[in-house]
C-alpha cells in the first residue's frame, strides 16, 4: 500500500472493486472487523507518513518514526458497502 495523507476511496475506470485507505489506529484490531464486512474482498494494512523509509512494525510501534498505522480495504463497488466501511 502506498503512503496516504487522508482516508479516501478510489477505483480504476474498469475496476469492479474500490480501495479505501483509512487512518484508524492499530490495524491489528481493525483488520478482523473489516474482514467480516460483506463486500470487503481484501484487507491490506500499512503505514503512512513518517521519517524512515520502509520501517518494520517494531520501529513504527516504538513511536520514533512518525508513522501512522493505516488499514486498507479492497471492496466491491457499492455505495451500500462504502457506507458500512
Amino acid at each position: 500500500m502506498e503512503n496516504e495523507e487522508n482516508s479516501h476511496f478510489e477505483a480504476g475506470k474498469n475496476s469492479k472493486t474500490q480501495t479505501a485507505v483509512l487512518g484508524g489506529g492499530c490495524f491489528w484490531c481493525l483488520e478482523p472487523v473489516f474482514s467480516q464486512l460483506k463486500g470487503v474482498t481484501k484487507v491490506e494494512s500499512g503505514y503512512s507518513g513518517g521519517n524512515k523509509p520502509n520501517p518494520d512494525c517494531k520501529e513504527v510501534y516504538s513511536g520514533n518514526t512518525g508513522h501512522a498505522l493505516l488499514p486498507g480495504n479492497h471492496f466491491t463497488k457499492s455505495r451500500k458497502v462504502q457506507k458500512k466501511i
